[in-house]
C-alpha cells in the first residue's frame, strides 16, 4: 500500500570471478508520502561467492550507524562488526540426508523427496529411497538437490553497541518492515496456468499437498500455498467448477536449513526515548556468547526466532538493572515502562495480523488425484 524507495550513495559494486563485492557509504529508506525514515551511514565491505545456483559464502565487516531522520538522532551505532556465512554443501551429501529431484526428464519424479541410502562409486550415483516407499533405485547427484542447506554462521561484535530509539521510530520501522516483507513475498509468487481437467492437484486448506501431470511439468511443486486463483484472493473458489483457463498463484515452500551458529559476547547500551523527547529508560546489558550446533533441519524463520528468544531471555534476566536505571521519579519511570510494554503489544498484534493475512487462501480443499 505504500511506495518504498531506497537511495544509495557512494556505493561500489565489483565482480571478481564468482565473487560479488559491495562497498556502501550511505543509503536512505523513503516512503512516497513521508520522505526519509532512516539513513544508513558507515563503511561496510561485503562479498558474496556463488557456486552454480547456490550461494556459497557471505562475508561482511565494518562499522555503521542508523540515524532516525525525523529526530535527527542516532538510533543504532555498531562500531565494529563481522558477519560470516559459509555453506558447506559438500559435507551434507551423506547417507540419511533428505533430497528432492530436480531437472528430471520423467516429470513424475520432479520435486519428489527421497533419502540418500548409499553412494555407489562404480556408476557414480546415489542409491535413494523415495519418501513413502520401500523400494530403492539409483540417481545421479546432478539430478538431486539438498532439502536443507548446511550453514556455518558466525557473528563477532567487538565494541559496545549503542541503541537509542524513540517509540515513533520503532513503530514506523516495524510497519515498513511488514511492507517490505509483503513486497518480497509478492515477488516470489509462482504462476501456474490451469487449462484443462483433471488438474492433477491435491490441496488441503490452501496448502499444495501433491501435484501431477501438466501442472507438475509447469514447475509447481508440493509444499507451496495457494495465494490467488485468477484475480481472487479472498473467498471460496471451487477448483472443480471454476472457469478455465485461469492462473493459480502460489507461494513456494520456505527453504530449510541446518546450521552451526556462534555469536560472540557483546555489550549493549540501550536508551528508549519517550513521547516527550526525554530519555525514559536506559540500561547496559551484557550478552554472553551464544552458539548452536547441528541446529535443524528447520525453517529460517524458526532459526531467527530461536536465536531471538535467547537474547530476549537475557534482557529479562537483567531487567532489574533496567529498573535501577529509571530516570527521574519512579512513578514516571514505571509509567514509561508500561507505555513501552503497550507499544510492544501493539507491534506484536500487527505482526500477528500480517501473519494471519498471509495464511489466507481463497481456494477450498480439492483433490482430483484419487
Amino acid at each position: 500500500p505504500q511506495a518504498l524507495h531506497v537511495f544509495a550513495y557512494g556505493e561500489q559494486l565489483t565482480f571478481e570471478g564468482d565473487c560479488l563485492r559491495l562497498q556502501c557509504a550511505e543509503c536512505q529508506l523513503h516512503t512516497g508520502e513521508e520522505g526519509a525514515i532512516l539513513r544508513f551511514e558507515g563503511a561496510v565491505n561485503a562479498s558474496m561467492v556463488a557456486g552454480g545456483a547456490t550461494l556459497k559464502q557471505v562475508l561482511s565487516q565494518g562499522s555503521f550507524t542508523i540515524r532516525d531522520v525525523a529526530a535527527d538522532a542516532v538510533a543504532l551505532n555498531c562500531p565494529d562488526v563481522k558477519l560470516q556465512l559459509v555453506c558447506h554443501e559438500d559435507r551434507a551429501w551423506k547417507p540419511g540426508a533428505k533430497v528432492r529431484f530436480s531437472g528430471m526428464l520423467n516429470k513424475a519424479f520432479e520435486g519428489k523427496r527421497a533419502t540418500l541410502v548409499e553412494w555407489l562409486p562404480r556408476p557414480g550415483k546415489w542409491r535413494v529411497r523415495l519418501d513413502g516407499r520401500e523400494d530403492e533405485f539409483s540417481a545421479s547427484q546432478d539430478k538431486l538437490r539438498l532439502c536443507a542447506l548446511p550453514w556455518d554462521i558466525r557473528l563477532d561484535i567487538f565494541l559496545p553497541v549503542e541503541l537509542s530509539a524513540s517509540d515513533y521510530f520503532t513503530n514506523r520501522l516495524h510497519e515498513h518492515a511488514l511492507v517490505l516483507a509483503d513486497v518480497f513475498r509478492e515477488a516470489s509468487l509462482l504462476s501456474t496456468a490451469l487449462r484443462q481437467r483433471p488438474l492433477g492437484l491435491r490441496i488441503d486448506k490452501g496448502d499444495v499437498v501433491a501435484v501431477a501431470g501438466f501442472v507438475r511439468e509447469s514447475g509447481l511443486l508440493p509444499g507451496g500455498r495457494v495465494v490467488a486463483v485468477g484475480s481472487t484472493r479472498r473467498g471460496n473458489v471451487v477448483l472443480s467448477t471454476c472457469s478455465l483457463p485461469t492462473i493459480l498463484l502460489t507461494s513456494p515452500a520456505p527453504p530449510e536449513v541446518t546450521c552451526n551458529w556462534r555469536a560472540s559476547a557483546f555489550e549493549l547500551h540501550s536508551r528508549r526515548i519517550g513521547s516527550a523527547g526525554g530519555t525514559a529508560l536506559q540500561s547496559k546489558v551484557n550478552f554472553r556468547e551464544d552458539s548452536r550446533t547441528d541446529w535443524g533441519p528447520g525453517l529460517l524463520s524458526d532459526l531467527f526466532r530461536d536465536v531471538q528468544d535467547s537474547y530476549t531471555k537475557a534482557l529479562l534476566l537483567q531487567s532489574p538493572q533496567v529498573l535501577a536505571n529509571l530516570q527521574g521519579d519512579f512513578v514516571e519511570g514505571a509509567t514509561s515502562a508500561l507505555k513501552a510494554a503497550a507499544s510492544g503489544v501493539n507491534l506484536a498484534m500487527k505482526q500477528t495480523k500480517a501473519e494471519m493475512r498471509n495464511r489466507q487462501s481463497p481456494v477450498t480443499s480439492f483433490d482430483d488425484l484419487g
